[in-house]
């Protein structure tokens, strides 16, 4: 028998050790049933239903609106950071949605019904950029007046992975199970937040940082076309530069699928949309023939139908080009980080380096001090070559597709030459499911009620396409196609309903006028 310790053990040692680790895990295992909300696996899936009709309440939601100040995070004071983490704790608190308000939302950045003129194609950056624009009204409902903040990558050391931004005061742990920070311990519906920053043979290992020359090349171009697939060159190419710093995270924001849910892919996104402003602001301050307005910049080859420019957005009831609209602009304030003389230019998270602020380094070899983080680091192992994203890979929880046009990178990422195929039908690798979509998320055959307060929500839901629920007009989402897009679907009804101020002729849907129905997101309670 084994008494108190492996060297005091009657069989060999190599046994007894295994024993103990036996034993350790039997007794964690025994404990999980007394212990749900503090060793939950992952969170309940949310339903596209409630995703929409939240997003549909934010767009109707006035009292929300109001300019963004833009400020790198690492520059903001210690309140103003409460402020803003706090917000984004508080949606994740709130379970008025499934499984909570903040990860409803999150969750419309993996459908194809919502995404699938997102990724790969001229619509990515329009469409995050209304996608932010919703995100920020969604905080606003917690903390009214709060501000995004963005995160720039190109202000790092060259030991990433050591950066401050990865302490307790920002976003927290870089490797394994995110124990540290104001997401710390976070569930998510894929399972828990990992990130595996800049690890060798991780998630992490085909990504890598930007640099001022990414920006430069980026800010070189003069027309959407040329930042955007299908013909912007890899080093002029917004989504494809972009695309390198969510695999170095690595982690859930190496996917498609799960990247909304780690809140550092907001922050980032803030990033890439000031530089969208920048280019932007360079196309209006020009004064050379050929002049070109931003609001109408949209190459002839935009290659696939879900990235043609009066193509439905499926945020809202908008259109891809309506995210070129000035009405985006001008509620946005980026302001870069300056250059430097010392250390008191830069903050309290980064230093100056030959007139540029950087990061602080953070000392090696922290761990995970934090009991959840440690436990379940020490269980999986914090690499995702790592069990714990394998497994859920193989519990379909997190899809094997990829971001699209990444042909370099490792297949299943962001990239994986081939983006997602057979997103119609759900995660791809989903045992058993084929290509028939996921039922089990409670928004087929009609059966969504609604959500509380929702007055024209009723019993419609989002099944069978069968409409945006108290969308009015809109009726039904038909596969008829909208005009001219050949086999794209589209929005029968939507025509003549406003669209945005000064967009003369362009129908579409008006930012405060969107179909009658809608008490309201009760939020937070």
């Amino acid at each position: 028998m084994c008494q108190n310790a492996p060297n005091q053990c009657y069989f060999s040692k190599p046994f007894c050790q295994k024993m103990f680790r036996l034993i350790h895990i039997v007794i964690a295992l025994t404990l999980f049933p007394y212990t749900q909300q503090q060793f939950r696996m992952r969170l309940d899936s949310p339903t596209i239903g409630q995703a929409v009709e939240l997003a549909h309440v934010l767009f109707e939601d006035e009292e929300s609106e109001g300019i963004s100040y833009r400020r790198d995070c690492r520059l903001l004071d210690e309140d103003e950071l409460s402020d803003l983490f706090g917000a984004v704790q508080d949606a994740k608190d709130d379970t008025t949605a499934r499984p909570n308000v903040l990860d409803a939302f999150s969750f419309l950045h993996s459908r194809n019904e919502v995404n699938s003129g997102a990724h790969g194609g001229v619509g990515f950056l329009p469409f995050h950029r209304v996608f932010l624009y919703l995100y920020e009204k969604l905080l606003r409902q917690y903390r009214p007046g709060v501000s995004l903040c963005f995160w720039d990558p190109t202000l790092e050391p060259e030991d990433y992975e050591q950066s401050e931004i990865w302490g307790d005061r920002l976003f927290g742990t870089a490797r394994g199970i995110v124990s540290e920070g104001f997401a710390a311990n976070w569930m998510t519906p894929v399972g828990p937040l990992i990130r595996e920053v800049g690890r060798t043979g991780g998630t992490g290992r085909n990504g890598r940082t930007l640099n001022e020359k990414d920006i430069e090349n980026v800010l070189s171009k003069k027309r959407l076309g040329e930042i955007s697939f299908p013909n912007g060159r890899l080093s002029e190419n917004v989504e494809e530069l972009h695309n390198h710093v969510h695999l170095y995270i690595g982690g859930l924001m190496a996917q498609i699928e799960t990247a909304a849910y780690d809140p550092i892919f907001w922050f980032y996104h803030v990033y890439v949309d000031c530089l969208f402003e920048e280019f932007r602001e360079k196309q209006r301050n020009n004064t050379t023939p050929p002049v070109i307005d931003p609001e109408l910049d949209w190459p002839y080859d935009y290659a696939e139908p879900e990235h043609a420019p009066f193509g439905p957005m499926r945020l809202g009831a908008l259109r891809n080009i309506d995210g070129q609209n000035n009405f985006f602009s001008d509620r946005i304030r980026c302001e870069k980080v300056p250059s430097c003389r010392s250390d008191r230019d830069c903050g309290r998270f980064m230093n100056c380096r030959s007139r540029k602020c950087i990061s602080n380094r953070r000392p090696r070899n922290r761990s995970n001090n934090n009991m959840f983080g440690g436990f379940m680091n020490g269980l999986v192992g914090p690499q995702t070559s790592n069990p714990m994203i394998q497994a859920l890979q193989g519990m379909g929880m997190m899809g094997r597709g990829g971001f699209p046009g990444m042909g370099g990178n490792m297949a299943g990422m962001f990239g994986g030459g081939g983006g997602f195929p057979g997103m119609g039908g759900g995660f791809p690798g989903m045992p058993g499911m084929g290509g028939q979509g996921m039922p089990q998320m409670g928004n087929q055959q009609g059966r969504l009620q609604g959500l509380p307060g929702m007055a024209a929500g009723g019993s419609q839901g989002f099944s069978a396409f069968g409409g945006f629920p108290g969308m009015g007009g809109s009726q039904i989402f038909s596969g008829q196609g909208f005009p001219g897009m050949g086999g794209s679907q589209g929005f029968p009804g939507m025509g003549g309903m406003g669209g945005f101020p000064g967009m003369g002729g362009m129908g579409g849907f008006s930012m405060g006028g969107q179909g009658g129905g809608g008490g309201g997101f009760p939020f937070g309670k």
